[in-house]
């Protein structure tokens, strides 16, 4: 009996360092496996091993494997609510860099028009008045004075509007530019402030993959416990189910985290859409 105990002893410690290397030095691709359950013959199997206890350990062990469904259901809902948040903060924050690029677009767009209009609509004007000054150039050339009087003084009668001309054109395009770069500043602004989102969206990464320890610590004892099962041995079923358990809760533990960071993601969206709205 006391070489059986002992055998049994070394294969609970076995596994249980197992689980423990495991979750402490896993750094698996993230997402979470999926929670172990019974299977038909393994729900036999334990139902035997519960009958064939004494009262005291076939209750322990039913009240822990319903403590472990519902851990196991407490883990499914986190690991749904974490994938709808995360979805829900990818796609807020797509369609938020989207508007970050098109802030005052349209106002952009129509003041650019207006200054080149704007031009176009003076430029017969600075033709003409390009077209005067050329003459004048080559009257004086010839020493014609009655048309270099002419020229001069159609050039000088221009010289008001076209100077209207060009201040209208460059204060169209200055206001133009300081939009441009009040724009481009916003932008800035809205892009640091969503940027904040990236530290936290690395402790998601980090936070998913390390899941993967304490998962699949929890699958290699699971196998054991089902194992032990199989033998009927209740003692060794409760401690492996203790461990399923307590390892279960890291993994709630852990989604609740995630999750927490996810709402902080969601935040800072949300203050970035202020801001924009603003």
């Amino acid at each position: 009996m006391n070489v059986r105990k002992g055998i049994r002893g070394r294969t609970i410690a076995a596994a249980l360092a197992a689980a423990i290397a495991l979750w402490a030095g896993a750094a698996l691709p993230a997402g979470a496996a999926a929670a172990p359950a019974l299977t038909a013959t393994q729900q036999k199997a334990f139902d035997g091993t519960v009958s064939s206890a004494d009262a005291a350990l076939a209750d322990k062990l039913k009240t822990q494997h319903a403590e472990y469904l519902r851990l196991k259901t407490q883990s499914l809902d986190w690991e749904q609510k974490i994938a709808a948040a995360h979805s829900r903060n990818a796609k807020s924050m797509e369609s938020l860099r989207q508007r970050i690029r098109q802030v005052d677009a349209a106002k952009l767009a129509a003041m650019k028009k207006d200054a080149e209009d704007t031009r176009k609509r003076h430029q017969k004007l600075f033709d003409l008045y390009q077209n005067v000054n050329a003459q004048l150039k080559t009257a004086k050339k010839l020493k014609s004075k009655s048309l270099v009087s002419v020229l001069s003084l159609q050039a000088d009668g221009m010289k008001i509007p076209v100077h209207l001309a060009r201040e209208e054109i460059k204060a169209k395009n200055s206001a133009y530019e300081s939009a441009r770069k009040a724009a481009q500043g916003k932008m800035k602004k809205l892009r640091n402030s969503l940027a904040a989102a990236d530290p936290v969206l690395a402790q998601i990464r980090a936070s998913k993959s390390a899941l993967s320890a304490p998962n699949d610590g929890r699958r290699t004892v699971w196998n054991a416990f089902t194992k032990s099962l199989g033998k009927r041995d209740a003692k060794s079923a409760c401690e492996f189910l203790a461990s399923v358990n307590a390892l279960t809760r890291q993994i709630v533990d852990r989604q609740q985290k995630i999750y927490a960071l996810e709402e902080r993601v969601a935040a800072i969206i949300r203050d970035t859409e202020k801001q924009l709205s603003a």
